[in-house]
């Protein structure tokens, strides 16, 4: 309770009406109970108050979450067979992909289901994998793929 709805509680009854049974006149109220309550119950802040002006701790924000491949792991899984497909989430198209062998996840947001689109997305994935050292053996796909796999080449 703020200092301004406690002295309103105290004096307002003695301004207009009798006190009524649970109020007490300003009268009857020794100075030093007054001033303790001045002192204590003016610093304290309403829990309206509170819950209007604070506010939760911000996590921080990551920025970079890459971590560094161990030797052995690229050693023992240099090369890598990719397994790709096409999802949606509430109409957002994703290429997403794992490898089945360090069972690495990667999500690239595509525009649409055409070509080039489709071309940009792998081409992200493999530019991942190909920066850590790893080397793409087979992609596994389904037919959503089948535009671009008949015009490429591979060794």
């Amino acid at each position: 309770m703020s200092w301004y709805h406690l002295s309103i509680s105290l004096i307002a009854p003695t301004l207009t009406n009798p006190a009524p049974k649970d109020c007490l006149p300003l009268s009857t109220i020794p100075l030093q109970s007054i001033e303790y309550l001045v002192e204590h119950v003016s610093t304290k802040k309403d829990i309206s108050t509170l819950k209007g002006r604070s506010t939760r701790p911000s996590p921080t924000t990551v920025v970079d979450d890459l971590i560094e491949i161990p030797e052995e792991l690229k050693k023992k899984n240099q090369y890598i067979d990719l397994a790709i497909d096409i999802i949606l989430i509430n109409r957002i198209i994703l290429l997403t992909s794992i490898d089945r062998s360090v069972k690495y996840r990667t999500v690239v947001p595509l525009d649409s289901h055409n070509k080039e689109e489709l071309y940009r997305g792998l081409d992200q994935v493999l530019r991942i994998y190909n920066n850590a050292g790893f080397t793409i053996r087979r992609i596994h796909c389904d037919n959503e793929f089948k535009s671009i796999c008949d015009n490429t080449d591979f060794p």
